[in-house]
């Protein structure tokens, strides 16, 4: 996924980038500086974290009860598979996804989401945690809502990351990033931060 991420900055002739990713996303960029330092200038990582004994994918209850919900999904509503998705998810997270959000769940191609979870299953180990992050050199800026399931590992993950700075935001669980009035004047200064280095 970071190669795809890279392909893309190569397409756009863009030779080095900030890269800011959110749940899914922010996974796929705790890889950057494992595959691709050289392509980004930091790292804003949101509502993930990296895995901490590096198999965390593989045995993940989240990822797990989504694949497996799409598999019904597939089955019991073939004709609008992610609006079953979406209901069940909501249902089971508490909440209500804000109507763009949704919107943007509801277009997506189920059948490619399944393939992305098969891969995401089938992954080699990648170095815990430990091992990794000290070795991260890439400025960071990492956030997660602190009722986000998330949150104990992401900010066990920028405690050892020395490059890393660490917010949370009270009260919100995974829908952090519909909270941009809370999110974007951190991100606002990272970046203006690293603009004057």
């Amino acid at each position: 996924m970071v190669e795809d991420v890279v392909t893309i900055l190569d397409d756009l002739k863009i030779k080095k980038a900030h890269y800011f990713g959110y749940s899914w996303g922010g996974m796929i960029g705790w890889r950057v500086p494992m595959y691709a330092p050289e392509r980004f200038s930091s790292l804003i990582l949101g509502g993930s974290r990296y895995p901490l004994t590096g198999r965390e994918e593989m045995d993940s209850n989240v990822s797990t009860a989504i694949q497996v919900g799409l598999e019904m999904a597939l089955k019991e509503a073939p004709d609008q598979p992610m609006e079953f998705l979406v209901a069940a998810m909501e249902k089971n997270l508490g909440f209500q996804y804000p109507p763009e959000r949704r919107a943007q769940m509801l277009a997506l191609d189920p059948h490619a989401v399944l393939a992305s979870f098969y891969g995401l299953m089938g992954q080699k180990l990648i170095p815990a945690a430990e091992e990794a992050l000290p070795q991260v050199t890439l400025p960071c800026l990492i956030f997660v809502g602190e009722a986000d399931p998330w949150y104990p590992k992401a900010k066990e993950c920028a405690r050892l990351m020395p490059s890393a700075t660490f917010f949370s935001l009270p009260g919100i669980g995974h829908e952090a990033l519909e909270r941009s009035d809370l999110v974007l004047p951190h991100i606002s200064k990272f970046l203006a931060e690293l603009s004057k280095e």
